[in-house]
């Protein structure tokens, strides 16, 4: 399903993102909620229910938001009592995932890894180029600068090509990170099998539809935005019907 008729997806867009590469390879990525309100999410997501997922045409950009999730892994690896004084591994347990390295302390350094995953919008259209959506809305228009593609619920594993994996490293000093220190290096690329294995058999035969999803919550009606839709820039189309934004009409 495509839900931007008019303007065709680029060949890849990127996701920064903290998240272990492994996880992401086997479950795919899912929105935190199923709150559609575009607003909302482009404001910070302050309810963490968005059900939009941020990517971007632009991997730098994706890079500053992989380098500030990263910031978070080493944050929470300096605050542990020992970090300065001997050398140690940091986990996070994730649901169903298990034991998750978050990051090391070696004697006051800490070093975590972040990631920029390539997305392959063949097997994953259903986004919205927030642009577009916002390009007449003056509270949002700024935040139209950053390319970005907000997808509706999930992307499966099976669109995701690799992930750009980047090192972070920074001094801990009584428990808190210097800035100053912060290095962000690129390491190196992961391919991801399930996207290979994809090419391999041709496509997807019933790739991901969020209308046919009962656990994301959307259909044509979906509102939007709070303030009135921007019917000149969607038109009356089979996916939005020209409705408004805080009616959902």
């Amino acid at each position: 399903m495509n839900l931007q008729e008019g303007r065709a997806l680029p060949r890849d867009v990127f996701r920064g993102d903290s998240r272990p590469w492994q996880m992401i390879f086997r479950d795919g990525v899912t929105s935190r909620g199923t709150n559609y309100d575009l607003q909302q999410h482009l404001q910070g997501d302050r309810a963490h229910n968005s059900g939009y997922i941020s990517t971007s045409e632009s991997r730098q950009v994706s890079e500053t938001f992989a380098r500030s999730q990263g910031l978070a892994n080493l944050e929470q690896a300096a605050m542990r009592p020992r970090c300065s004084t001997t050398r140690e591994a940091v986990y996070k347990i994730i649901p169903a995932f298990g034991n998750w390295l978050l990051g090391t302390c070696n004697h006051g350094e800490v070093t975590a890894e972040t990631f920029v995953y390539v997305i392959d919008p063949r097997w994953a259209d259903d986004a919205l180029y927030v642009p577009d959506q916002v390009r007449h809305h003056s509270a949002l228009s700024r935040y139209g600068t950053q390319d970005e593609w907000a997808y509706v619920r999930h992307i499966p594993n099976y669109a995701i090509v690799g992930v750009h994996i980047y090192q972070m490293t920074a001094q801990e000093e009584r428990g808190c990170i210097n800035t100053r220190t912060i290095t962000f290096r690129y390491d190196r690329l992961q391919d991801n099998r399930a996207h290979a294995d994809a090419l391999l058999r041709g496509g997807i035969r019933n790739p991901y539809n969020p209308a046919t999803d009962g656990n994301a919550q959307w259909n044509d009606h979906t509102a939007l935005l709070t303030g009135a839709a921007n019917s000149w820039e969607r038109g009356c189309t089979t996916i939005n019907r020209c409705r408004g934004g805080g009616s959902g009409g």
